[in-house]
């Protein structure tokens, strides 16, 4: 049988013990981002639907670097994230504000020679955010809607 979607053989046995013959490390450890006048920005890493999100945050004046797609009502933060994540391929979003005042979420694409790689599996998103809310503030909404 196949285990992981195919990408690790394994064999049933009726053994008591399980011997490796190689074991390698596929995990690449996500790396930082800079954008012009900004310092380099180090993401944090979550695992969301089979998604690995790599979430970058960076001062709300850093969207020089990006261009405006749109403007949608939300409830958190956590739903402007799922938002970027679902319209990635509609709209290429790896850039998202949500405003805690207005509850809305302003979604952005990253300029092509600041954006970083992203594919289906491994996104890279920019979480601007204003000085006004703390960065503990996204966590605290990330752990509750996932507990």
């Amino acid at each position: 049988t196949q285990l992981f979607n195919g990408i690790a053989p394994t064999i049933q046995s009726s053994a008591l013990f399980v011997a490796i013959l190689a074991c390698s490390n596929d995990f690449d450890l996500p790396f930082g981002n800079a954008i012009p006048n900004f310092r380099l920005i180090v993401p944090t890493v979550y695992s969301i639907s089979n998604i690995k999100v790599s979430l970058y945050r960076a001062h709300f004046y850093a969207t020089t670097a990006a261009i405006r797609l749109r403007l949608w009502d939300t409830a958190d933060e956590f739903k402007c994230l799922m938002i970027c994540l679902d319209k990635f391929l509609a709209d290429y979003c790896d850039g998202f504000y949500f405003s805690y005042e207005e509850k809305t979420c302003l979604t952005f694409r990253i300029r092509e020679e600041y954006a970083l790689p992203n594919s289906q599996h491994d996104r890279h998103i920019i979480r601007f955010a204003n000085s006004k809310r703390p960065k503990t503030a996204f966590f605290n909404v990330f752990k509750s809607s996932h507990s």
